[in-house]
């Protein structure tokens, strides 16, 4: 049986013209000149096309959703001014949720992606703190704590992106964990000097250990393994 040229389905004997992408099936049997040859067409990837496609879908119905929640959450606010307070929390967090998605979704490169959900994140909390006029953590954890999370992201993605390894998707582990405990660190300090006029760590102490730990134990996992134990987690994992 013959094959699209194109999108590769597989077809019948009589088909002049793929059932799945419209594409005319040449004659198998046909002389060989400049006119045939130009027939087929140069292979391609159609997956990230169509993977596109859908992305783009699920994007612009969650956005349309989030843009029609705001007026009808106005409408409720006006009928019950009792829960006016309520609706403003939730109507900023709607209007930060729609720019939100078009970060997550990636249309940008990962630095500026970070940086706009950063930038997102200041303005939200920002917004949160400011609905009742007593701006009371805004500046003393929040903006904090959004700087370093934003940090410790472009130096796992800088790092990710640095390494040498050929198969490094494997080490997103590791820099998860490790991120974690870099990340609860930092937490722990800002709460402490706060609140102690003082930076001195606790909890965060045991679960940077243990981050730590756990990340060192799956790469002693990994390349301790069998090579064909290595190579199946390879192909289950696509790294």
């Amino acid at each position: 049986m013959p094959y699209c040229a194109k999108c590769g389905v597989e077809v019948d004997n009589n088909i002049k013209k793929c059932p799945l992408c419209d594409f005319p099936i040449p004659d198998v049997g046909q002389e060989i000149d400049e006119q045939s040859i130009n027939v087929f067409p140069e292979a391609e990837n159609i997956y990230k096309d169509r993977v596109s496609i859908v992305k783009n879908k699920v994007f612009f119905i969650f956005e349309i959703i989030l843009i029609f929640a705001i007026p009808i959450l106005i409408s409720i606010r006006v009928f019950y001014p009792s829960i006016t307070l309520k609706i403003n929390y939730i109507i900023n967090c709607i209007i930060a949720s729609v720019f939100y998605l078009f970060f997550l979704f990636g249309y940008l490169r990962i630095y500026y992606n970070i940086l706009g959900i950063g930038l997102i994140s200041i303005v939200l909390t920002y917004k949160l703190d400011s609905i009742d006029n007593n701006i009371s953590w805004f500046y003393s954890y929040a903006i904090l704590i959004i700087l370093l999370v934003m940090a410790i992201l472009y130096i796992c993605v800088f790092l990710y992106k640095r390494s040498k390894k050929e198969n490094k998707a494997i080490y997103i582990l590791n820099y998860i964990f490790e991120g974690i405990g870099l990340l609860c660190l930092g937490i722990d300090s800002i709460i402490s000097y706060r609140i102690n006029n003082m930076i001195k760590p606790s909890w965060s102490i045991i679960v940077l250990i243990s981050s730590v730990a756990i990340s060192l134990l799956i790469l002693g996992l990994y390349h301790g393994l069998p090579d064909r134990v290595r190579n199946k987690i390879r192909r289950k994992l696509h790294v």
